[in-house]
């Protein structure tokens, strides 16, 4: 008869062998750097997608949820770029709306501040927050993903 390792009761080739996990929670995020990412994101929001007003074929269209959707891209690469150490010229945070161009530069100064004195083993989480929220889930507002 064959045995079968698939078989109930048969023996596993690791069943004597321990796993361990990685038991190191995964660092704390400042919330100040989240309170800046969301506010950016909120305030691009609520002044591009909530413009228009009620009722209005504007406010029905699509085009406003793709001028966000530009913008918020438009805020991840210069947050890329405030995390390899380029600074942000005036002007580009001038295409944004009157109301979040305050909250956009704030966000990439402490980036940029936070990325020049910290080696890139404690910037992954803070680069990893940036993607998910300004890349991966655009239109989601809440701080964590959990």
């Amino acid at each position: 008869m064959n045995s079968n390792k698939w078989e109930e009761g048969a023996d596993s080739e690791y069943e004597d062998e321990e796993f361990h996990q990685n038991e190191v929670p995964p660092p704390v995020i400042n919330q100040q750097f989240m309170d800046n990412i969301l506010d950016v994101k909120h305030k691009l929001y609520d002044a591009i997608v909530f413009a228009p007003e009620l009722g209005t074929d504007a406010a029905q269209s699509d085009i406003v949820l793709k001028e966000y959707l530009s913008k918020i891209n438009s805020v991840y690469v210069m947050s890329v770029n405030a995390q390899n150490g380029k600074k942000i010229v005036g002007n580009k945070i001038n295409n944004f709306p009157p109301e979040t161009r305050e909250a956009i530069a704030r966000t990439l100064d402490w980036i940029s501040v936070f990325f020049s004195k910290n080696t890139p083993a404690d910037t992954i989480p803070y680069s990893d927050f940036i993607r998910k929220h300004y890349l991966e889930y655009q239109f989601d507002q809440r701080k964590s993903f959990d």
